[in-house]
């Protein structure tokens, strides 16, 4: 336990201290601001009126990018319940800046994208010019997912594959928001990519086990993909749908609308537990990839 509160400490002195050194070696015209405006009201153009229709979208994304981009590949980010009268999701953003940062200071060509969510309960419709400039500085393309009453963890892990509207890019790589990578990553989308000059010995879209789960929501990489977004869609929807209409809020069997065959289709994680159904078995939630 003391082990691991010192490994813990020492990260986090070490992240601090990059967050430190970024802005005070960065050649952007942008200032460090020692006091944040945290009491400051929002602006008449922040001001949200929420209704029931701003929940409504699954994953129909209205905030593609559609400019030329520079790279065929991009990093991205998706922070959920923003509130700038509660602001723990800067946390986030300061993961965000020192991440892009790193990134580029060993090589990195790729873009970095971040999803903001607002907050259903804040009054501002955007993030404060504040996180904006620091995030803009960085060059972090900014992108908003639109606001859901039902705003929860469960849909904050499904707005993920909000990355498959990407389409500008031929894979996404993405990060949860509290990663901080601490080499260039580049190589793992040329590695998938059968146009870049490397053998393609990755899967265009890859998914890692973790130790408590077959599938690990923090780190994936994807090929972008329209289609496949209305698909995800739908099966979402579907399961929704299902599980209102049912005593059970999650079909064991069925899960995502898929049959575990327990010869063909077993799944295992990498701390050797293994399993033929969507059953939530022990800390195991397989319910919820």
């Amino acid at each position: 336990m003391m082990r691991r509160l010192v490994y813990s400490t020492a990260f986090l002195a070490i992240a601090c201290l990059q967050f430190f050194l970024l802005f005070q070696t960065s050649t952007y015209d942008i200032p460090f601001l020692g006091v944040l405006a945290l009491d400051d009201s929002p602006s008449s153009s922040q001001n949200a009126v929420h209704t029931d229709t701003l929940s409504e979208p699954l994953l129909n994304n209205d905030s593609t990018i559609h400019t030329i981009d520079t790279s065929p590949y991009a990093y991205a980010f998706v922070i959920g319940g923003c509130d700038p009268n509660k602001p723990a999701y800067r946390n986030y953003i300061y993961d965000i800046l020192i991440a892009a940062d790193i990134l580029r200071q060993r090589g990195s060509r790729a873009d970095v994208v971040a999803f903001f969510q607002m907050s259903y309960h804040s009054n501002y419709t955007k993030l404060p010019d504040y996180d904006t400039r620091l995030l803009k500085a960085m060059k972090v393309r900014i992108l908003y997912i639109p606001v859901s009453r039902d705003e929860s963890f469960y849909r904050c892990m499904l707005d993920k594959f909000r990355t498959l509207s990407l389409t500008q890019y031929r894979r996404v790589l993405f990060l949860d928001g509290d990663v901080i990578p601490l080499v260039n990553l580049d190589y793992l989308f040329k590695l998938s990519d059968e146009l870049s000059d490397k053998p393609t010995v990755l899967k265009e879209n890859m998914v890692l086990a973790g130790t408590q789960e077959p599938s690990n929501g923090g780190f994936f990489m994807l090929t972008p993909n329209a289609d496949a977004l209305k698909q995800i869609n739908v099966i979402i929807q579907d399961r929704e749908e299902r599980a209102r209409s049912s005593t059970n809020s999650f079909d064991p069997v069925q899960g995502w609308g898929h049959v575990i065959d327990s010869t063909a289709d077993k799944w295992v994680t990498n701390g050797r537990k293994a399993g033929t159904n969507w059953v939530r078995t022990g800390t195991l939630a397989i319910s919820e990839q």
